[in-house]
């Protein structure tokens, strides 16, 4: 097993679940004290950060992105708007996600980039839209 890749969890231990859903863990019960010692290991917390689909940005920098898109700081809308702009940035991340996810947004071009400050190289992904019923994303 790849650890430096795939952390130290790769698959559940279990057979396939049947039937309903499990409520909600209680804080205080077994279950839900090793489903927390799994989640806030540093292997783990790092992945969350870095999650995606199908490869490229993680969803944490596509959101900041999106919050910047909607929220911009420059701009200074009353209060009362930001929770519809917050709530726009998440749908317009949660619609390209979700047509990654069916298959829907097919990289476009392709560019490969070399970082100045780093030695590594960057890879920019750019992707068809995704319709929305009213607008193009």
């Amino acid at each position: 097993m790849h650890e430096d890749i795939t952390g130290r969890y790769n698959c559940c231990p279990h057979d396939q679940l049947v039937g309903s859903p499990p409520e909600t863990l209680p804080v205080e019960s077994d279950a839900y004290q090793n489903f927390r010692k799994i989640v806030l290991t540093r292997t783990c917390q790092r992945d969350l950060a870095n999650v995606s689909t199908h490869g490229g940005t993680s969803i944490c920098k596509a959101k900041n992105a999106l919050d910047m898109l909607y929220c911009r700081k420059e701009i200074f809308h009353p209060i009362s708007t930001y929770p519809l702009y917050v709530k726009m940035a998440t749908m317009h991340l949660n619609t390209l996600r979700l047509a990654e996810i069916a298959g829907e947004r097919n990289p476009i071009r392709v560019l490969e980039i070399q970082r100045k400050y780093n030695g590594r190289k960057s890879i920019i992904t750019f992707k068809n839209p995704v319709p929305n019923g009213v607008t193009t994303f």
